[in-house]
């Protein structure tokens, strides 16, 4: 706005720094070079540090805004030029959930994508842990009653409590049905979105129960990932688009666990995912 022209030389930024640039939507990304003083791009280039994973992303924004790849994401924030700089050590999970994600990426072809979906290859700095488990249920309610007692459990034997043992689902509908269920009302705390952060407080003889989008950012010693059912790519509604969405929310999924992960699935909605099929192959997951 006008007013903001005028104010921004003293209530503006030199510098930002932005986390999970991934999940800003298009009108957020096109904010950002407003937020400068008019000093701070003197050289052409805004200093804006953007951290980011594409793989994370349930939506698909980042890949199809602008354009056919994820680079022109990029250029809405209208900064000049960037540099990549990639990462390749990971210190938040075990070797073992690594070796998981490489093989969970390599499921998803790159469908054209080029540079922004680029085959997973990181090593990990941590400590060796347990090879990620398939665990299959053959009722939903079996597989929630199995997964939330095993939690519990977990949660008895970690000397941070509920904090470090999450359940994430990855049906967004049996998601809304389990967090509101009686039968685990007590032995939960659910978190339905992003800024329920302080509530991890009440988690100390409690798990957490989420989805992986709402935890996004944190980690967790345990993870049970539950329902990567081969329902969640139903032939009559199958596309490459969602596909990618369910081996994002996936991926993004088993990436907040540090130790242990466990996942889930169910005989009632077809049993495992097809997006298992090579990790299981390659030995990352032990059913």
């Amino acid at each position: 706005t006008h007013e903001w022209r005028k104010l921004k030389e003293r209530k503006g930024f030199d510098i930002i720094f932005v986390d999970e640039f991934h999940y800003f939507n298009r009108l957020e990304v096109m904010t950002f070079h407003s937020l400068f003083r008019g000093k701070a791009a003197e050289t052409g280039i805004a200093p804006l540090f953007m951290a980011y994973d594409l793989k994370q992303s349930p939506g698909d924004t980042p890949l199809t805004a602008g354009g056919k790849n994820g680079a022109a994401y990029f250029r809405m924030a209208a900064v000049g030029k960037t540099e990549l700089v990639e990462f390749r050590t990971v210190f938040r999970s075990s070797p073992q959930i690594v070796e998981f994600l490489k093989d969970l990426d390599s499921s998803f072809p790159a469908l054209g994508l080029e540079d922004e979906w680029q085959t997973y290859n990181a090593s990990s700095a941590r400590e060796p842990g347990e090879v990620p488990q398939l665990v299959s249920y053959d009722t939903n309610q079996n597989l929630l009653d199995a997964v939330i007692a095993a939690a519990i459990s977990d949660v008895r034997a970690n000397k941070d409590g509920g904090r470090q043992v999450a359940v994430l689902c990855l049906n967004e509908h049996l998601f809304d049905i389990y967090r509101v269920s009686g039968r685990i009302s007590d032995k939960i705390v659910a978190l339905t979105s992003r800024d329920q952060m302080n509530d991890l407080q009440y988690a100390r003889t409690r798990c957490i129960f989420s989805m992986p989008e709402y935890v996004a950012g944190l980690q967790f010693d345990v993870v049970y990932l539950i329902h990567a059912d081969k329902a969640e790519l139903a032939e009559e509604k199958y596309s490459a688009g969602l596909h990618r969405r369910v081996v994002s929310r996936c991926y993004l999924g088993a990436s907040r666990a540090a130790k242990k992960l466990v996942i889930a699935t169910s005989e009632e909605r077809g049993g495992y995912s097809d997006i298992l099929l090579t990790p299981l192959r390659e030995g990352s997951l032990r059913k």
